[in-house]
């Protein structure tokens, strides 16, 4: 019993640790390009351009909770830190801004 309480202690290996990682990687990408889609072919902006952000907040905010919390790793397999979040969150907001200015010029 105890190399099972033992095999679990790691924050990596918690059911929330799992979900972050599945979000970030994959739900929430696909939530973001969902949203930008419709907004490219929604007349009305204002809910497609709220659900664009919220993604785009929610993806930044579970990359910081499973670095900070389930000691989340790079795509090498390295621990992640502060300036991994800083670059994440950067490189999302710059292709994010870029594909909702697309979004906002496909309807002038």
């Amino acid at each position: 019993m105890s190399d099972l309480v033992r095999a679990t202690d790691s924050p990596q290996e918690r059911p929330g640790a799992m979900l972050a990682r599945i979000y970030w990687v994959f739900l929430g990408n696909l939530m973001l390009f969902g949203s930008c889609a419709w907004a490219f072919v929604e007349d009305e902006l204002a809910l497609a351009d709220l659900l664009f952000w919220l993604s785009v907040m929610s993806l930044a905010g579970v990359r910081y909770l499973d670095i900070r919390r389930y000691a989340g790793t790079t795509i090498r397999g390295v621990p992640a830190r502060a300036n991994t979040w800083r670059r994440y969150s950067t490189l999302l907001l710059i292709v994010s801004a870029l594909l909702w200015g697309c979004s906002l010029f496909n309807h002038f």
